[in-house]
């Protein structure tokens, strides 16, 4: 079963081992206590960004739980008034495409230190 952890960016840092450098809203994913995913929404350069990281590793289900927190993320941005949330997509990992889609991302044109960039875009009011 995966524990989920709301944490400060300085705290996801120094337990998860991310480069984190932005103003984030962080949650971890912990089974028996090793982080096994870390994501949120980080503000920066004029833009919210949506960031996870899932351990190679994982169980299956964990993947699940990484998507169901990216729309809780995607709900917290919307509310803080964002209109769109970018990501950058891994290509390293095979299910990186299908899991930006399954959120709601679409690419972009833009590349960023050799990773495509998604959006989320709301097509409604919220």
């Amino acid at each position: 079963m995966v524990e989920i952890v709301s944490v400060s960016g300085m705290a996801a840092k120094a337990l998860s081992g991310l480069e984190i450098d932005l103003p984030v809203i962080c949650r971890l994913g912990m089974i028996e206590g090793k982080v096994v995913a870390a994501g949120g929404l980080a503000f920066g350069g004029g833009r919210c960004w949506l960031f996870f990281d899932i351990e190679e590793d994982c169980p299956k289900h964990v993947g699940l739980q990484a998507l169901r927190q990216a729309k809780v993320m995607l709900r917290k941005a919307a509310q803080l008034g964002e209109t769109e949330v970018y990501t950058p997509r891994n290509a390293a990992y095979e299910t990186s495409e299908r899991l930006c889609k399954m959120a709601g991302f679409e690419k972009t044109d833009e590349v960023l230190a050799g990773q495509e960039i998604w959006v989320h875009k709301w097509r409604h009011s919220h």
